[in-house]
C-alpha cells in the first residue's frame, strides 16, 4: 500500500480485489467551501498496452465508482457511555427511544434513531480497530528487558482498560434491548438494532481474534499477560455463542464453510457505514431487509 501525506489531504492507494484498486483521499475543507475540483493523473506503463484505442475515455469513466463520505467521528469507548456527552450516538439513541416510548408522534424521531444506530456502529468499529492496531504493534515487538516496565505497563494496563471499556459498552447496548423490543417501537428500528447488534458482535470477534493470535505468537507476551490472553479468548468465544443464541445468520456451523459469515459481514458493514455517505442511492434498510428475507427463504 502506498501512503502519501501533505498539508492538503491524505491519500491512500491499495488493492480492492483481484481486478480493482482503490484510491482514498481525506480532504480537510473549510466550512466556507461547498464546491471543489480534484484532478487526478494516472501514469500507466507502456507494456500494459493501455491507450485511447484499447481503453476509451467512456470505458474509463464507466468503470469508475465514486463515493463521498464523512470521516468517522472519534469518540472513545468510555466517552460513548458518558451520560453527560450530548454528542454520543448512544445517548442520542436512548433519548430518541425514550421520546418514542413516551408516545411522541414525531415522524423524524424514527429516522434520527435509525441514523444514530448506524453512526454508533461506525464509531465503535473505528475505536476497536484503532486500539487493536496499537496493541498488535506493541505485541509484535514485545521483548521487554529486565527492569523495563514501560512497555509492560502500556500493554498490560492499556489492554486491560480497553477490554473493561468494551465490556461496559456492551452492557449499555444490551440494556437498550428492552426499550427497542417494546411494541411501541417501529419495526424499522427493531430490525436496525438487530443489524447493528450482529455487526458489533462480528467486528468484536474479528478484531479480538487477530489480537489474540498476535499475543499467542509472542512467548514473552503470553508469559506476562496470561490472564489477559484468557480474557481475550473468552470474549472471542462468547461472540459466536451470543449470535447463535440470538439466531443471527452469521454463525459458523460444523461442516460448512464461512462464506455466509463473510457475505453477511460485508452486507452489514455496507448498511452501517452508509450513514457516512452524502448521497445514498438506495434505501439501505429496505434493501438489507429484502436480502435477509431472501437468505431465509
Amino acid at each position: 500500500m502506498i501512503d502519501e501525506h501533505n498539508d492538503i489531504f491524505d491519500s491512500k492507494i491499495r488493492l480492492h480485489d483481484r481486478h480493482r484498486f482503490e484510491i482514498k483521499l481525506d480532504l480537510e475543507l473549510p466550512p466556507s467551501h461547498t464546491v471543489y475540483e480534484l484532478e487526478s493523473y494516472f501514469f500507466v506503463p507502456r507494456a500494459l498496452n493501455i491507450g485511447p484505442s484499447t481503453y476509451t475515455k467512456e470505458d474509463f469513466y464507466n468503470n469508475n465508482q465514486r463515493y463521498i463520505r464523512f470521516k468517522t467521528p472519534k469518540i472513545s469507548l468510555s466517552k460513548l457511555c458518558d451520560p453527560g456527552l450530548s454528542t454520543s450516538p448512544l445517548n442520542r439513541v436512548r433519548e430518541n427511544l425514550s421520546r418514542i416510548l413516551s408516545g411522541s408522534k414525531d415522524p423524524g424521531l424514527v429516522n434520527l434513531a435509525y441514523d444514530e444506530f448506524k453512526l454508533l456502529g461506525c464509531v465503535i468499529r473505528g475505536e476497536i480497530r484503532d486500539h487493536v492496531k496499537i496493541f498488535m504493534a506493541g505485541l509484535e515487538t514485545y521483548t521487554p528487558l529486565p527492569g523495563e516496565t514501560g512497555r509492560r505497563m502500556f500493554i498490560g494496563e492499556g489492554l486491560g482498560s480497553f477490554l473493561a471499556d468494551l465490556k461496559y459498552l456492551s452492557g449499555r447496548i444490551n440494556a437498550l434491548k428492552t426499550d427497542v423490543m417494546d411494541p411501541v417501537v417501529p419495526v424499522k428500528l427493531k430490525e436496525t438494532f438487530n443489524f447493528f447488534d450482529e455487526y458489533l458482535s462480528l467486528i468484536t470477534e474479528e478484531y479480538l481474534t487477530s489480537l489474540l493470535e498476535t499475543m499467542r505468537r509472542s512467548a514473552a507476551a503470553l508469559a506476562d499477560f496470561k490472564a489477559l490472553e484468557e480474557e481475550l479468548a473468552a470474549l472471542v468465544i462468547s461472540q459466536s455463542q451470543y449470535r447463535a443464541a440470538m439466531n443471527y445468520p452469521s454463525v459458523l456451523k460444523e461442516g460448512e464453510n464461512n462464506e455466509v459469515i463473510i457475505y453477511r459481514r460485508g452486507v452489514l458493514k455496507k448498511f452501517i457505514s452508509s450513514v457516512l455517505y452524502l448521497k445514498p442511492e438506495l434505501e439501505e434498510w429496505r434493501t438489507l431487509t429484502q436480502v435477509v428475507f431472501g437468505l431465509a427463504a
